[in-house]
């Protein structure tokens, strides 16, 4: 975690944006390893960011404290790290750092996006789960947020498989922004993966939205989307995996629904694909593109 403290302790102090931060986060590699804590190069620290060495220590002293409230085995992966996901590496808007709590196999495992509306029809829960059955029967781990209705109904139906998944959070991975989804939370890290954008230096959730979807797009590689209204969160989540040229499966009754206006204006486009059962959606993930290459799967703790 050492590298990530370090970082967090240029960003806090130079209060910059993020491109000058990595900036100046380069020139300090450039010297000496950023995975030796930040006191032992105070000196080359305080002169690439021209803050005074006794606030620079003072800062890297708080920014490990609020570190100290992960657990032993939360990891962090740096953007330059090797198995700093590729997907996520590839995006043009990308995170300095993820953070991880749960089992670190599925860092770099095979794995697809769930989306889609918050109220749910009989029809829509049937196929989520049935989405989340044909996935982990293929080796795919479902990806969603904690948003309620289809994506955190996903979550439930993989743990009452007794299977994995991945939550992608817009808080860290030690902070509860929803008391009633903690258990929620504890049990996916405890069975699958957390993982977030957001330090544990910051005490606020994650608040640029348009980054939180691009991230959570990137990392998934994919989005399977199960019903939604005109104009919903997933909608939006849709546009941006568009953007990014991400693979985009809707059911055909979705866009059978004259009701709806989204899927009649997307379903033209080259990344979208219509599926009429769960069961085609492997075979055209892997057809769509080749996301699910498994890395090494251990993480560097730093």
């Amino acid at each position: 975690m050492i590298a990530a403290m370090n970082y967090e302790t240029l960003s806090t102090v130079s209060r910059l944006s993020d491109s000058a931060v990595r900036a100046m986060f380069s020139r300090v590699r450039e010297s000496v390893s950023v995975y030796e804590p930040l006191l032992i190069h105070l000196q080359l620290y305080s002169e690439i960011s021209s803050v005074n060495r006794v606030t620079l220590a003072d800062t890297y002293l708080e920014v490990k404290q609020r570190f100290t409230e992960l657990h032993s085995s939360d990891s962090a992966l740096w953007e330059h790290d090797r198995l700093y996901p590729p997907s996520l590496a590839e995006s043009a808007l990308h995170p300095p750092f993820i953070y991880f709590r749960g089992d670190s196999s599925l860092v770099a495992a095979p794995r697809a996006g769930i989306t889609g509306t918050r109220n749910p029809s009989e029809r829509g829960k049937r196929i989520v789960r049935e989405v989340v059955e044909v996935l982990i029967a293929n080796k795919i781990t479902p990806l969603t947020t904690l948003e309620k209705g289809i994506e955190g109904m996903a979550q439930l139906f993989a743990l009452s498989l007794g299977e994995r998944s991945i939550a992608f959070l817009d808080t860290s991975v030690h902070q509860i922004r929803i008391p009633q989804r903690e258990k929620l939370r504890d049990a996916i890290a405890k069975k699958g993966l957390l993982v977030s954008a957001v330090s544990p230096a910051c005490e606020q959730r994650w608040k640029d939205l348009v980054a939180y979807k691009s991230y959570v797009n990137a990392y998934a590689t994919s989005l399977i989307v199960i019903e939604e209204k005109d104009g919903g969160f997933a909608v939006k989540r849709i546009e941006d995996a568009l953007d990014q040229n991400i693979p985009v499966l809707l059911f055909h009754s979705s866009v059978e629904d004259r009701s709806l206006l989204w899927p009649r204006r997307i379903c033209d486009h080259p990344c979208v694909h219509v599926v009429k059962e769960p069961s085609e959606i492997p075979a055209v993930l892997k057809a769509s593109r080749d996301p699910l290459t498994v890395h090494d799967n251990q993480l560097s703790l730093f």
